[in-house]
């Protein structure tokens, strides 16, 4: 038990600092990025407005969930399938508070290969939407709220004025906003990694298949369904490197899991259709599958010692404290609150 709760806390000392950062730019691009402003830059039609939609998507702190409300305001306003579909998949893929923790656990290569990534995928999408689905999306749709179970909230607080008040907008929706809604799948990720970590046979890499592909494709297969956040994502991808996958396959699990899910696949096809949607699958598949090969052939990662490090290493008082605030944090959020 001591050994468990000893390399649990390091493994958060690892991640908190850039998942608390993290989580707090995104609340600093949420209170300066207006949603007008997007909105009014994707309503033209054609493939300007698929570029736009993916390239805005990316720094959203938004998850897959969550871009639905907004999708349909897209929708409400008239812009193309491509266009809604490119920002469908860019958004949850990865964000302002995903890009940091990626970066400071798996290195500035795959950081920007995920970044890459949803941006070739949403592009992708986009452009096969606009040549094989060309029809607009039907204005006259009811909005829709979150579901139960969203990592992001919907609602947009008012704006406000003066650089104090911004901040502290900010604080408020990183840590209680964002934060809540996540916490339970990053907690239980922490979780996975450690005792994987702590019982994973030495041998278990010889269960795997020789072949990339096929790990890729029992990769996709976990990651489809699965609904997890951009950030929820990386102690998963840590966890299948401690298994003994590739960086490939766990970038797979990065890309592909966020934008991902049972209830986005169903939403996706009421909103865009059934063709639309194949192309939306097709896209994220292709991509991801494209980039994991490209980083398992032109790159070697030493995968057991990014896991070694991250588990052993030894940290300051900084990243300690970075860790407590994040589980103490992460505790208040997970734990089941009784009312008296």
């Amino acid at each position: 038990m001591v050994e468990f709760f000893t390399l649990f806390f390091q493994i958060t000392e690892a991640i908190a600092i850039y998942i608390v950062i993290g989580l707090f730019l995104a609340g600093v691009l949420h209170v300066y990025i207006d949603d007008g402003f997007i909105k009014k830059h994707l309503g033209k039609g054609g493939f300007g407005d698929v570029f736009k939609a993916a390239l805005m998507g990316i720094p959203l702190p938004m998850c897959s969930c969550s871009v639905i409300p907004f999708s349909l305001s897209l929708q409400k306003s008239g812009a193309s399938r491509g266009a809604v579909s490119s920002f469908f998949i860019s958004t949850p893929m990865t964000g302002a508070d995903s890009i940091l923790p990626t970066y400071g656990i798996f290195g500035p290569l795959i950081a920007f290969f995920r970044v890459l990534s949803s941006l070739v995928s949403a592009l992708l999408c986009g452009v096969l939407v606009q040549l094989f689905d060309k029809e607009r999306l039907e204005k006259a749709q009811p909005q829709q709220s979150c579901e139960s179970g969203c990592c992001c909230s919907c609602e947009a607080a008012p704006p406000k004025a003066g650089f104090a008040a911004k901040m502290k907008e900010a604080y408020i929706y990183a840590f209680k906003t964002l934060l809540p809604d996540i916490a339970k799948q990053l907690l239980i990720g922490l979780i996975a990694v450690t005792l994987i970590t702590m019982f994973m046979p030495e041998d278990f890499s010889g269960y795997l298949s020789d072949s990339l592909w096929l790990n890729y494709l029992a990769v996709l297969v976990l990651a489809i369904p699965m609904y997890v956040c951009s950030i929820s994502a990386i102690p998963i991808a840590m966890s299948l490197l401690a298994v003994g996958f590739s960086m490939g396959a766990a970038f797979v699990f990065l890309s592909a899991a966020p934008a991902t899910n049972m209830i986005t696949i169903g939403v996706v096809k009421k909103l865009l259709g059934v063709r639309s949607t194949l192309l939306y699958l097709l896209a994220i598949i292709a991509s991801t599958l494209a980039f994991a090969f490209v980083i398992d052939l032109l790159f070697t990662f030493d995968t057991a010692a990014i896991v070694s490090q991250v588990a052993r290493e030894q940290y300051g008082w900084i990243e300690a404290a970075f860790a407590v605030v994040l589980l103490l944090l992460l505790l208040k959020e997970s734990l089941p609150r009784r009312s008296f």
